[in-house]
């Protein structure tokens, strides 16, 4: 009996990523290859059946780490041209002046009304720096969770674990696991 191949998917376009989100996505999609390199080379039985499925999972977290990167970029380089430092010193400098003015004068409002601005552009310009390196790391963890998938769909493809359905159960966990994780970066 001649068993057809299933077309590989093209994944991402990693070329589009730049910088420190290009790596991860990288390696995502490494370990995704990688599962599927170890998906077929199991026999053909149930235990390849049902990690065959699970490659299904991973090729949609590779995607959404890719397009969670893509948007993370594209805030980094509208990030860019707005320079964090450059407001923070501006608030500085407008915080002294109001502070030089007399309390009540209507200088010293409009003064007061230029800093709540900036120290509202700043805290914007803050979070969403903050939100930048947080979506990093997640994404580091979401890379993780896919290479520890790999290594346990190895362990069960070799037989090396004789705990077969605890090491399958367990690789059902990490991709929860990465579920989750992606549903927390698509926020």
């Amino acid at each position: 009996m001649l068993r057809r191949r299933r077309a590989r998917a093209a994944g991402p376009p990693i070329e589009e990523l730049t910088g420190r989100w290009r790596e991860p996505v990288a390696r995502a999609v490494a370990a995704r290859d990688r599962y599927r390199e170890v998906v077929a080379r199991t026999p053909g039985g149930p235990l390849r059946a049902r990690l065959e499925e699970l490659s299904a999972q991973l090729d949609l977290g590779v995607e959404q780490a890719w397009r969670t990167a893509a948007r993370a970029q594209e805030t980094e380089r509208t990030l860019a041209g707005i320079a964090l430092d450059s407001v923070g010193a501006r608030l500085k400098d407008a915080r002294r002046r109001a502070a030089r003015l007399p309390p009540g004068s209507a200088e010293r409002a409009s003064a007061d009304a230029e800093v709540a601005l900036l120290a509202e552009q700043f805290s914007s310009l803050n979070r969403l720096h903050n939100g930048l390196d947080a979506t990093a790391d997640e994404l580091r963890r979401v890379e993780l969770r896919l290479e520890t998938a790999l290594a346990r769909a190895a362990e069960l493809a070799l037989g090396t674990n004789p705990q077969a359905d605890a090491a399958l159960d367990a690789v059902l966990a990490d991709l929860g696991a990465l579920r989750a994780a992606l549903e927390e970066l698509g926020r």
